[in-house]
């Protein structure tokens, strides 16, 4: 009887932290790959995400260090304002929704005998507004050589 007792105050504790400490089950979910020449989500053919909580995992397949801005505007990457191509932090400006830290570059391993790469990952987890557009693009110098992708939250 007390085996039992004991689990289910573990049971209940766990009840209790879980729902602060996670992402809501029903959350939509998105992954987008950073490469060489480009950023793009893992269903290239989506240009559209669910409004509401997101999970955006982002896996940097280069060999470059990266830190990927999410930002909620109507401007096309190449015209971004200097302040938002520039901010490093969500506070930085207010269209700023989330930033990830600096991802690591990939690393090279071998698996079986064939070589492979393996992308650094980081997720940003936000709440998107139905009918805004989104901007998705490297701080780190990768603005300039088109590592950005627009989304249209619906």
């Amino acid at each position: 009887m007390r085996g039992l007792k004991r689990l289910a105050l573990v049971a209940l504790a766990a009840l209790v932290v879980a729902p602060g400490c996670g992402v809501r089950l029903g959350a939509e979910h998105a992954t987008v790959r950073l490469r060489d020449d480009k950023m793009e989500l893992a269903i290239p053919t989506a240009r559209a995400v669910r409004s509401g909580e997101v999970v955006i995992t982002v896996e940097n397949y280069t060999f470059t260090r990266r830190q990927v801005v999410l930002a909620r505007t109507d401007q096309q990457p190449p015209a971004l304002a200097p302040r938002l191509a520039t901010a490093a932090r969500g506070r930085d400006d207010e269209a700023v929704v989330a930033v990830t830290g600096t991802m690591r570059s990939a690393t090279r391993t071998i698996a079986g005998f064939l070589p492979t790469t393996v992308p650094s990952k980081q997720n940003l987890h936000v709440h998107l507004r139905p009918g805004e557009q989104y901007v998705l693009f490297d701080r780190l110098g990768g603005l300039d050589k088109g590592l950005y992708l627009t989304l249209r939250a619906q």
